[in-house]
């Protein structure tokens, strides 16, 4: 095998991946750009807040209380029991912002049926633009 200087057919297939390449990485960065140029990068960003919810329970209700992380805003809160909506107002969620230490009780009232054993609560956070939903707590009725 013999060492020399490259034919011109090896330094035109450089020469045709080179391009290739920098065109393909040309794509991809406009890719990215646009995407946040567009504002669709703002709504990939964007999480939902972190929080710490405690649960708990008696014969015939249930607490919850912040118990720590970010503040919520009560218009992006939704409590279930067993998929059936809990109205937050009167509950001490129903005022801004909702904060550590803050709780809100639900009662047999509240709900159609009783509070049982195996019922499911969940605390649901929607994003202002209803997007965007995430479970921020969630615990099952002892």
């Amino acid at each position: 095998m013999a060492f020399g200087h490259p034919s011109s057919d090896e330094r035109a297939l450089s020469s045709v991946l080179g391009v290739v390449l920098l065109i393909a990485i040309t794509i991809v960065l406009a890719a990215v750009v646009g995407t946040f140029v567009l504002g669709i990068g703002d709504q990939l960003t964007s999480e939902s807040p972190q929080t710490n919810l405690e649960f708990s329970f008696t014969n015939d209700s249930v607490t919850i209380l912040h118990g720590g992380g970010d503040e919520l805003m009560s218009e992006n809160i939704n409590v279930e029991v067993n998929e059936e909506d809990v109205s937050i107002s009167g509950s001490g969620w129903d005022r801004d912002p909702i904060t550590v230490g803050d709780s809100m009780t639900i009662e047999e009232d509240d709900i159609s049926g009783d509070i049982e054993p195996g019922d499911r609560v969940i605390v649901i956070w929607t994003s202002d633009d209803g997007q965007r939903a995430a479970i921020l707590g969630e615990e099952t009725v002892p």
